[in-house]
């Protein structure tokens, strides 16, 4: 069994979130295996929740499955007039929360929730899209990020992530996430002096791009790297699932956030050059 299994790589971590132990004694599996009613999830089982508000005040909420994370914070979004779902992040690795996740994934967890800034529109459609680009762009760089404390740090701290797997599957969209950063602290440079003329090429430079080139070329290793551990390594699939939990992206997923972004990126580019088209933007023949 798996608990049994895991029972002497559990004895060398010296952290461990509370419930570990318990929940890899029950085996649940995936997060869909609990909405169709896995055998582990107990019904009526009342769970306390705690909450940091959006005005960082804390929160008990009382919730049991199936009653979804959504449905669990509908009195607080009202409470605090949030018109659509909120920023919602796991407090340990700040990673996004999935509104349709059983309530009984966030036993032993901590949910931050904040209102999304709105983008305000100025009237200046080129000033626009940068604003809506950045707000996207900190989204990405919020869940690239969550991968080392998510998944990376627990699992090679668990014995099943080696430290050389772990640098084919999480140093890269570690360091990408890093660039983006970069490139977003620019943006909002360049918004913030819009006057004096925006220079975008300064956001997607060289090294922005190289560092995607980078990103590209490793993950293919990455992607053949978590084929054959899903294949060969059933304690590892298994904690994948555990540290989900209540996140809205897996392992995979988060690995193919940054391809998809790419498409995003050229999307983004030409409605920028056809809204700015009669104006003289200095860098339009670069982009």
């Amino acid at each position: 069994r798996l608990g049994r299994r895991l029972s002497r790589r559990l004895s060398l971590v010296t952290k461990m979130p509370n419930l570990l132990g318990a929940r890899l004694r029950q085996e649940f599996g995936s997060r869909d295996s609990l909405r169709q009613g896995n055998l582990y999830r107990q019904p009526g089982k009342k769970l306390d929740i705690t909450v940091i508000a959006p005005d960082k005040s804390q929160r008990n909420l009382t919730g049991e499955s199936p009653q979804t994370v959504i449905q669990l914070l509908s009195e607080l979004t009202i409470e605090f007039s949030i018109p659509s779902w909120p920023d919602v992040r796991l407090a340990g690795s700040q990673a996004e929360v999935d509104p349709d996740a059983d309530v009984s994934l966030l036993e032993a967890e901590i949910l931050i929730v904040e209102d999304k800034p709105s983008i305000i529109l100025t009237g200046d459609r080129g000033r626009d899209l940068c604003n809506s680009w950045l707000s996207d762009e900190r989204a990405h760089v919020s869940r690239l990020r969550s991968c080392v404390p998510l998944y990376g740090s627990p699992l090679t701290q668990l014995g099943v992530l080696g430290p050389q797997e772990f640098a084919r599957l999480c140093q890269p969209i570690a360091a990408l996430a890093e660039t983006c950063h970069a490139a977003t602290n620019k943006m909002k440079e360049i918004i913030d002096n819009w006057e004096s003329g925006p220079s975008l090429s300064e956001v997607f430079s060289d090294k922005f791009w190289e560092q995607y080139e980078i990103y590209q070329k490793t993950y293919r290793s990455a992607r053949q790297l978590l084929r054959e551990k899903a294949r060969t390594d059933d304690d590892f699939l298994e904690l994948c699932k555990l540290r989900r939990g209540a996140a809205k992206f897996g392992l995979q997923d988060l690995l193919e956030l940054p391809i998809h972004r790419l498409t995003q990126y050229e999307e983004y580019f030409q409605n920028y050059l056809s809204e700015t088209q009669n104006e003289q933007i200095r860098d339009h023949e670069e982009l």
